[in-house]
């Protein structure tokens, strides 16, 4: 009968090192998703930028668009905490490889590395299907989010423009403006109507 060779320390070290570096590679992918939800946060704070520029046609307009401004501010907070969230995930996955590393030097026999491995290590399937749930999640809830500003930003647009439609048929009965530069400015809007 032929003898199993069992595998020296180093091989086990060497095992464990390239698990390590799996583990930090899905770190840094978590941290890529982290600069993603960054850069939507700062998406989002343009658009309320923008909505501050809208503000100052009108002034009593301006009100009402700096409130949803803050709306919009506080959701890419939101985002942003989120963002730190998937960090600090990133930081727990480093310790949990220096840990692996700790343990790897200090186990003292075969039998009880490959005991400590078998009960402690996770697969790479269970480390794929744990991101690809988190990525569903994450990517879910900012569909959601988007939904709902887009909803929010289209009624805020329509209520922009009703008034701004309004002013503009108020200045034309007045004849501050003439018909012509009314059907003008109705055209302009981003929901276009036509003087009455």
């Amino acid at each position: 009968m032929k003898k199993v060779k069992e595998p020296t320390l180093r091989d086990v070290h060497e095992t464990l090192k390239a698990q390590g570096e799996v583990l930090k590679s899905q770190s840094e992918t978590l941290k890529s998703h982290g600069e993603m939800l960054k850069s939507q946060s700062e998406t989002l704070k343009s658009h309320s930028e923008l909505l501050k520029v809208q503000g100052q046609i009108l002034k009593d307009q301006g009100e009402t668009l700096k409130a949803q401004g803050e709306v919009l501010k506080s959701h890419g907070e939101m985002l942003k905490v989120q963002g730190e969230t998937l960090k600090s995930h990133s930081e727990l996955l480093k310790g949990i490889v220096g840990t692996l590393k700790e343990h790897s030097e200090t186990l003292a026999s075969h039998d009880e590395l490959f005991a400590f491995i078998k009960e402690h290590m996770a697969t790479k399937e269970d480390l794929t299907t744990e991101i690809g749930k988190s990525e569903s999640r994450m990517l879910d809830a900012m569909d959601r989010i988007v939904g709902d500003l887009r909803g929010d930003l289209v009624a805020m647009m329509r209520k922009v423009d009703n008034k701004d439609s309004g002013l503009v048929r108020m200045l034309s009965k007045k004849q501050v403006v003439t018909k012509p530069e009314a059907a003008k400015l109705l055209a302009m809007s981003p929901f276009p109507q036509t003087v009455r």
